[in-house]
């Protein structure tokens, strides 16, 4: 903050004449899944003037930034035509993102798709003739290109999540689902034209990531990778730069000192191939934003420093002007009462609140909360809700755990007896469930495991827990633990990634979404039935476990609709 008003007054003059502030936004992918909470979002796209292809440590304060587009709802992942004159990016239509084109100059956007499903990571070829994006093709995320006038898009790859063109437009750089697991991607190779693809099998890339981004620099001599992979940084989960000179070369390791969990850090190249600007989250200031990174020295410095968030950068080819999202998230829990009258807030502040889970005592209820900067866990009674308050405290801060920063906290679960809590910790760790008493003490881990846990669900005598389990080049399965022990048991494999398993009231069945459908299982193992064939967001148990109201997108509009069963 001091160094914020220090900067403030120095360019007061400036700030009186030029600034405009860039419109709230939402932060984080569109692909990323959604949290139990509801928000309010916004996002503006816009770009800063002057940045310098070698900065220097004090560039930043001749910076100049200037709102792009600034319309209701989310805008975001821009880049930069080939002329520098343009940008594409996405926008929300009716619940769908697609691609848009703007002039710098002009007011109004060209609007390049209408796709039925989110358009993504969109970018120009080099020749300008094409523009290329991500989107479902026969049920798999996939490489699409259309004209920038419009028109009908081709498939160039399918499968592709993730992909980057050559400066020459002769090569495309994809991250492919891997069709030998049932999750996770690999890097190939192919033509500008998507054909004669080949699998990257140089380590540590012949391993399936669950995560990667990938950029060739201006020259088009080197791709730099970065990926999430299991087991990288000496973590179940680590992630890691990497380097290629051309196809057929080894991946050399850069960035050391970005190696390890962390949130998938978008980045674009500047114009003297050795610099990236990237975003991080684990700097010294609260929120995401963006640094400078050099790839030769492994040396980075914050390039900016504010309250709110910046994603998504974007380098133009003139290498002094850099485009990005700037985004706000304000996180406030509601009320949806069952009986099909209007929700209503129930807890909101400037801050955000999120993941909540309601005590089966009815006294209290947890929250996640990041009102101290980052994010803890909170505790508040029920009578919290009224307008002269409650009592609320925090459970579980930063301060409960030895070593590393937690990054992530979220999926909160009670106890039967609401004495106890089951949660989700993101840190250095990996994805790992842990479990902390309301009357205090040391959290302690779930299991003795490395792999990626969530979604924890209380058995209703209080002795188990259930919770999914994500494990190198392995399915997803439903576990349980009984607390204290030193070994899950496998229910069922094959579930859906990041499902969120309720075990029900009675004891008899825990609910439980599979690629099959909505699944009750038994908590042996030994019996399952199917109860819907569709694909269900949230869902949850009846006080008598004979009902289970459950949620699921619209077809063709982004809301939802819930039912029970």
């Amino acid at each position: 903050l001091a160094a914020d008003l220090h900067q403030l007054r120095e360019r007061l003059p400036e700030i009186a004449r030029e600034l405009v502030s860039p419109v709230p936004s939402p932060s984080g992918r569109r692909r990323t899944m959604v949290r139990t909470a509801i928000g309010a979002v916004a996002v503006g796209l816009a770009f800063a003037a002057g940045l310098a292809s070698s900065p220097s440590p004090n560039a930043a304060t001749s910076h100049k930034y200037v709102p792009l587009s600034t319309d209701a709802g989310y805008q975001g992942q821009p880049s930069w035509s080939p002329d520098g004159k343009s940008i594409v990016y996405v926008a929300d239509v009716d619940g769908v993102l697609q691609v848009f084109t703007r002039g710098l100059g002009s007011a109004l956007s060209t609007q390049v798709t209408r796709a039925r499903f989110d358009c993504h990571d969109p970018f120009w070829s080099h020749d300008s003739s094409r523009l290329f994006f991500h989107s479902l093709a026969g049920g798999k995320d996939s490489l699409w290109s259309v004209s920038p006038a419009g028109g009908a898009a081709d498939v160039v790859i399918e499968g592709a999540t993730r992909a980057a063109l050559s400066p020459d437009d002769r090569t495309l750089a994809v991250f492919r689902e891997d069709a030998d697991t049932s999750v996770g991607m690999s890097l190939w190779f192919a033509s500008g034209t998507g054909r004669d693809a080949k699998k990257f099998t140089r380590p540590p890339l012949d391993q399936v990531v669950s995560d990667a981004l990938l950029r060739y620099s201006p020259d088009g001599s080197k791709l730099l990778v970065w990926a999430n992979g299991y087991g990288w940084g000496g973590t179940p989960q680590g992630t890691q730069f990497v380097m290629i000179a051309n196809p057929g070369s080894t991946a050399t390791p850069v960035l050391h000192s970005l190696t390890g969990p962390r949130t998938p850090p978008l980045f674009t190249w500047l114009a003297d191939n050795r610099h990236i600007v990237l975003v991080r989250n684990d700097g010294p200031t609260v929120g995401s934003h963006l640094w400078i990174g050099d790839v030769d020295s492994d040396r980075t410095q914050p390039l900016t420093v504010t309250n709110s968030n910046e994603s998504s950068p974007a380098v133009a080819p003139d290498g002094r002007r850099l485009a990005f999202t700037s985004e706000a998230t304000d996180f406030d829990l509601v009320l949806v009462p069952q009986d099909g009258s209007p929700m209503r807030t129930f807890l909101s502040s400037t801050r955000n609140e999120l993941d909540p889970a309601w005590s089966p005592t009815g006294a209290q209820y947890a929250f996640v909360s990041d009102r101290s900067g980052s994010q803890e866990i909170w505790v508040r009674s029920e009578e919290g809700a009224s307008e002269r308050g409650g009592f609320e405290r925090p459970l579980v801060t930063d301060a409960d755990f030895s070593g590393s920063r937690t990054m992530v906290l979220g999926s909160l679960a009670f106890s039967r007896d609401g004495r106890r809590l089951a949660y989700q910790r993101f840190a250095d760790g990996g994805y790992r469930i842990w479990l902390s008493t309301l009357a205090g003490g040391t959290p302690v881990p779930l299991t003795p495991g490395d792999s990626y846990e969530d979604g924890p669900t209380w058995s209703p005598d209080g002795e188990w827990v259930a919770y999914i389990n994500g494990s190198k080049n392995a399915a997803w399965s439903l576990n349980k633990i009984r607390v204290g022990a030193a070994s899950p048991i496998v229910l069922m494999t094959g579930i859906s990634p990041f499902a969120r398993p309720q075990w029900s009231p009675d004891g008899r069945w825990i609910l439980c979404q599979t690629p099959d459908g909505l699944k009750l299982i038994a908590p042996d193992g030994g019996e399952t039935r199917t109860l819907s064939g569709a694909d269900w967001m949230a869902y949850a148990w009846g006080a008598d476990a004979t009902k289970a109201p459950a949620c699921a997108p619209r077809k063709g509009r982004g809301t939802r609709w819930c039912r029970s069963r």
